[in-house]
């Protein structure tokens, strides 16, 4: 099956003015005295006054729809699927920008899907639960939960706690779909301030979607930019996978009120990410 083509927007140009031409007189090669004679004589914008308006075009921009593009994943994402699976990306220009050029998908044309038969996952097979799963995945994957806890006081930090913290951001989960660590989060710890950690989601009994979260004690100030920028890892064992998760990406907002404060720690961890990512996927396929 070939692969969608990309259709860009098209320019269409025409004349603002009616177009006259001069023909040559005598000569292949007219001097610009003639020209200028044969213009005025037509009723034209004389060259030395200024630019002939049969040479005046206004552009006229064709809108055509973006269609979908249909890729190859060589590489695990968790934003679109496993290494081997087929997709449809609907928008072109993030097809490209997170998956072709990066060097994590190709096109799926006729070529590709003869060169890569050998790890096609078939379109056939379950790879969701849902047909909506596909959609939440690198929503709530990117999400960053702020866990707000009380200086005062021993507590346990349960499921309860970041449920409640989730639904603040309008995210409603069940207690019982929240998989809190193996080790225990007790406080109250100062030193433990913007450290971040993971809890998993529970859907359907198939999908476990890592979230991240990150300690954040009341009234405490908030680190500048600190839902983009990597943090110290609270729990030592889930280092290597905070360090995998998504994170959310630097949007024009931020930029402007702050920066490379938020953009090059971002682009720093992003590629380090994706090397690690390929790197893991080469060294399974021998």
């Amino acid at each position: 099956m070939a692969a969608h083509v990309v259709k860009r927007a098209a320019w269409k140009f025409e004349r603002s003015h009616p177009h006259y031409y001069v023909p040559p007189m005598h000569k292949l090669i007219n001097t610009q005295e003639e020209i200028n004679m044969i213009a005025a004589k037509q009723g034209k914008i004389s060259l030395t006054k200024g630019y002939p308006r049969g040479k005046i075009y206004k552009a006229l921009e064709e809108d055509q729809p973006l269609e979908p593009i249909r890729v190859i994943l060589l590489h695990n994402t968790e934003d679109f699927g496993p290494r081997g699976q087929i997709v449809v990306v609907e928008n072109p220009k993030e097809a490209r920008r997170d998956l072709l050029l990066p060097g994590l998908a190709v096109y799926a044309t006729d070529e590709n899907l003869e060169k890569f038969k050998d790890i096609i996952i078939p379109e056939d097979e379950l790879v969701h639960s849902s047909q909506y799963i596909k959609k939440i995945l690198p929503i709530l994957a990117r999400y960053v939960i702020p866990i707000t806890v009380n200086p005062y006081g021993t507590w346990v930090l349960e499921a309860r706690h970041v449920r409640a913290c989730m639904m603040k951001l309008r995210i409603e989960v069940p207690e019982e779909c929240i998989e809190m660590p193996l080790q225990d989060i007790r406080g109250p710890r100062p030193s433990d301030e913007h450290k971040e950690f993971l809890v998993h989601i529970a859907i359907n009994g198939i999908e476990r979607i890592p979230v991240r979260c990150v300690i954040h004690y009341r009234n405490a100030p908030k680190v500048v930019g600190w839902m983009h920028t990597p943090h110290e890892p609270l729990l030592e064992e889930q280092q290597d996978e905070l360090f995998k998760t998504p994170r959310n990406r630097v949007g024009p907002r931020a930029l402007e009120n702050h920066g490379d404060n938020v953009s090059l720690p971002y682009k720093k961890w992003r590629q380090r990410r994706d090397e690690q990512l390929k790197s893991e996927t080469r060294n399974k396929s021998f």
